[in-house]
């Protein structure tokens, strides 16, 4: 902070305040929860019960089973964390759940297919067949049991144990196994293990679409009177029974894709799209779905290939298809203009606003975002995600109370909204409580494995429940999930910082700087007041400077205020230093708030203290200065954050004085410095933010001499800003800051040594600077950048210095003084502009003009005095 806020030799750090944390949410003595059902699917609580349709939210009990009918999913979370999909016509039961330490999860899958992840690992969870058991060592993994009771395991992540009374093998990821009754497993090879799982989505059939096709379609419009029924499998015969036949009826290939994508069987999609494209080659409808299917099944070059070719019209579908390859590209520009586009040429479609939206919500543009999907859920109120990731984003920007509303609408309408379910889960954490969050994370998970944000956020959750491993390993699955984003490995450098992995940490900053122009935002990360989220700061903490800065200026971005934050420590100067700090605050006025101790990762609420010592021992200096920091962030009115310091320190000083005669004379000294800070700052809006601090600095020490000469420093300062967010690269800052110091010199007195000669002295100074400064930066395009200012600023100083000697002579005694009195008025100003040129990624070319004016007004009064006086008279 300047005045050694920062520095601490030793310390001990004590969490004031812990945010209510929230069980697992099943009640007591539920096993397992039915999180979502597509198609039918029934439950009975024993063996000798009776089977009752089962129903999303549906709670089990130890000992029950469950079973899907054809065409149908069910999700199950279960009280130990364990996820769980069945796929159609698959029947499991629930034979034990952990509970507590030294118990296991025991699961029987009888029949059908059933995809399951855990981290509560290792000898936590087995699943059982009729032909073998699969004890869990880790992460995810496909138990597949046929008719005959044959089982085939593919082993995602982690390893599993299969065995059986005849045999016993271990299987590890990307690996697989088969157990027929009677016979020992045996390893078999997949060519790709993840193929068999794609099954495992949240992808929901939605008969709104097809309907307009539906009056030319009697095939199509039966289909969809089986899927009012819930009777999909009804509805896949039909549309299936007239591709057979070659029809020319392309809402027959288009709806019948549709199904089979929800189903998991993206091979089959793909096919049916390309069989409906013979008949109608040019169709943009059949063309966007196809672009889809390849999306999904991770045929990016396929999809960029479908989307060259020709075409009736760019109609609103195959732009939104278009937008969606880009985005995942990392291309994010030209997936804006893609979606933009889709909502001029058909404003009446609810998916190209919403895709707008969301694309706008990653970058955080959140104006524009809420605009365009109040739009798409104005077209389709039951949009699928439409009201989660409006929630989503009103979690971004800190409204809660808007957020909540949003999400409870979306759960309402589908508990198993995965989008809602992952935004109350970023809402929970920043809410500071993390096992609320996991517990919406997790069954966001069980329904969508493969959302990146939710991976991201169910890390967070982990981490900031102490589970440090189950953190790492989910950031990695979600740096394949989408290898573009830089995010995943920030957050990675952070928890290998904060568990001092000096190796991993580095290594994660330089992937995530290697993934830096990919980046959507850095407002969601957690910040404190060295800067913590900047890429530099691992290197930095384990001693590695130069290459810490020189990562932190390759990624500095104006508009995060952990890259103000962090270069305020580095550079020279503390005119250099507080410039750079107060912008970071600017930029991030809830940065006070931050851990001192562990990351949170997200802007959390929570409330810290930290009570320690600094010893400090030189030649010149011995100080003792205990300290007492209060810092949070809290929710009151709006989003904020705290910071108290408070310091005492006392001491002894060691300096030498010369006598008349240029003798140096030791003398020792008492020291008392006293330091208080307090710094508040509040997101307003989310354009707007504000930020205070202020100092005040009490330092005086009394030597042990006869006179006691004192020097006294008192210095107070006050800061306060605002900054506004026109757009996530287009901001505005302003400051004002003023201090008041006085500084006096009194007593001092140093005679020679047969006191026939003495030196003495006083001095004060006064003084009160204050500077205004407005600055704006913003980014013209991707690679040009724009900023422009103006600072002025005034002081008025008064000083008054005197110095006298008195010394025998034959004639008497002589004296002799001087004084100075001075009172000076300084000025100026300065404006400027700054153009910045990315012309390669590793060279820019930036241009500057300013102007500066610098006045300065001394009025000075000197003096000097001789007296001689009488021989006679003594020197004392």
């Amino acid at each position: 902070m300047g005045y050694g806020l920062r520095e601490a030799i030793w310390g001990a750090a004590l969490l004031l305040v812990v945010s209510g944390q929230d069980a697992f949410a099943l009640p007591p003595g539920v096993a397992a929860e039915v999180v979502d059902l597509q198609g039918s699917g029934e439950r009975k609580p024993a063996l000798n019960a009776s089977w009752v349709p089962a129903r999303a939210q549906d709670d089990l009990s130890t000992g029950a089973f469950v079973r899907t009918g054809p065409a149908s999913k069910m999700a199950l979370v279960f009280a130990d964390e364990t996820q769980v999909r069945l796929n159609q016509n698959s029947l499991l039961q629930v034979k034990s759940v952990a509970g507590s330490a030294g118990e296991t999860t025991t699961l029987r899958l009888e029949l059908g297919r059933a995809w399951s992840q855990a981290k509560r690992v290792p000898d936590g969870l087995q699943l059982e067949s009729p032909s073998a058991t699969a004890a869990i060592r880790g992460t995810s993994w496909e138990l597949d049991v046929d008719a005959a009771g044959t089982t085939t395991l593919a082993v995602l992540t982690g390893s599993v144990e299969f065995f059986n009374a005849l045999g016993r093998i271990t299987i590890v990821a990307n690996e697989a196994a088969v157990a027929v009754v009677g016979q020992a497993p045996v390893r078999i090879v997949l060519s790709n293990p993840h193929d068999r799982v794609q099954w495992v989505n949240a992808l929901k059939f939605d008969p709104r679409h097809f309907a307009p096709w539906a009056s030319r379609s009697p095939a199509l419009t039966a289909a969809l009177a089986a899927v009012d029924r819930n009777n999909i499998a009804a509805a896949k015969s039909l549309l299936d029974s007239e591709r057979e036949r070659h029809t020319r009826d392309i809402a027959v290939y288009s709806a019948l894709g549709e199904m089979e994508l929800v189903s998991g069987n993206f091979d089959r999609a793909i096919a049916i799209f390309r069989d409906g494209l013979v008949v109608a080659p040019r169709d943009p409808e059949l063309l966007s779905q196809l672009v889809r299917a390849q999306l999904l099944s991770d045929r990016v070059g396929e999809a960029e290939a479908t989307l060259a070719m020709p075409r009736d019209a760019d109609t609103g579908d195959i732009l939104v298809a278009a937008g969606e390859t880009a985005r995942r590209q990392g291309e994010a520009q030209s997936a804006l203009v893609n979606f933009a586009r889709a909502t001029v040429v058909d404003a009446g479609n609810d998916r190209a606003w919403y895709s707008l939206g969301a694309a706008q919500n990653e970058l955080e543009r959140t104006i524009p975002a809420r605009r365009n999907l109040l739009q798409a859920l104005k077209l389709n109120a039951s949009g699928a995600g439409y009201e989660g990731e409006l929630g989503t984003l009103e979690t971004f920007v800190n409204r809660f109370d808007a957020a909540e509303q949003a999400f409870a609408s979306a759960l309402q309408a589908n508990p198993a909204d995965y989008v809602a379910l992952t935004g109350l889960g970023l809402l929970r954490l920043k809410q500071g409580r993390p096992q609320a969050a996991l517990d919406a994370l997790l069954r966001a998970g069980v329904m969508e494995p493969n959302y990146a944000r939710a991976k991201v956020y169910t890390a967070i959750a982990y981490y900031q429940t102490g589970r440090h491993s189950d953190a790492i390993a989910t950031l990695r699955q979600a740096t394949e999930l989408d290898d573009k984003d830089p995010l995943p490995y920030l957050l990675l450098s952070q928890i290998y910082t904060d568990l001092f992995r000096a190796g991993d940490a580095v290594q994660a900053s330089r992937e995530a700087l290697r993934r830096l122009p990919n980046l959507k935002s850095l407002n969601q990360v957690a910040n404190d007041q060295q800067g913590k989220a900047n890429l530099g700061f691992a290197l930095a903490f384990f001693g590695l400077e130069e290459w810490a800065l020189e990562i932190a200026q390759q990624s500095y971005y104006p508009y995060s205020g952990a890259s103000h934050l962090f270069l305020a420590d580095r550079y020279q100067g503390d005119f250099n230093k507080n410039s750079e700090l107060f912008q970071g605050f600017l930029t991030d006025p809830i940065a006070f708030g931050g851990s001192n101790r562990f990351s949170t990762l997200v802007p959390a609420a929570g409330n810290y203290a930290t009570l320690g010592n600094t010893y400090l021992r030189s030649s010149e200096q011995r100080l003792w200065n205990p300290y007492a920091r209060l810092n949070g962030v809290v929710d009151w009115f709006t989003r904020g954050a705290y910071f108290i310091d408070a310091e005492s320190g006392v001491g002894t000083t060691q300096s030498s004085n010369a006598d008349p005669n240029g003798r140096q004379v030791p003398v020792k000294g008492d020291e008392r410095i006293e330091l208080y800070a307090l710094g508040v700052g509040s997101l307003v809006t989310e354009q707007l933010g504000l930020f205070g601090y202020t100092t005040k600095i009490r330092d005086t020490v009394i030597l042990r001499n006869f006179t006691n000469t004192e020097g006294d420093l008192r210095k107070d300062r006050a800061d306060v800003g605002a900054s506004f967010r026109f757009s996530p690269t287009s901001m505005t800052w302003l400051k004002f800051g003023r201090t008041n110091e006085h500084r006096a010199f009194e007593r001092y007195f140093v005679p020679n040594e047969n006191a026939t000669a003495a030196n003495g002295a006083s001095s004060s100074f006064s003084g009160r600077p204050e500077e205004y400064q407005a600055r704006h930066s913003m980014d013209l395009t991707p690679t040009d950048h724009l900023a422009f200012g103006a600072e002025t600023a005034r002081d008025l100083r008064t000083s008054e210095f005197f110095q006298g000697s008195v010394f025998t002579t034959p004639s008497g005694n002589i004296s002799i003084g001087f004084l100075d009195e001075r009172r000076v008025k300084l000025s100026s100003r300065q404006g400027y502009v700054s153009y910045t040129k990315d012309v390669l990624p590793a060279l820019s070319v930036q241009g500057d003009l300013f102007w500066q004016q610098f006045k300065q007004d001394i009025d000075d009064f000197q003096a000097s005095l001789i007296i001689i006086g009488d021989t006679s008279t003594p020197l004392t």
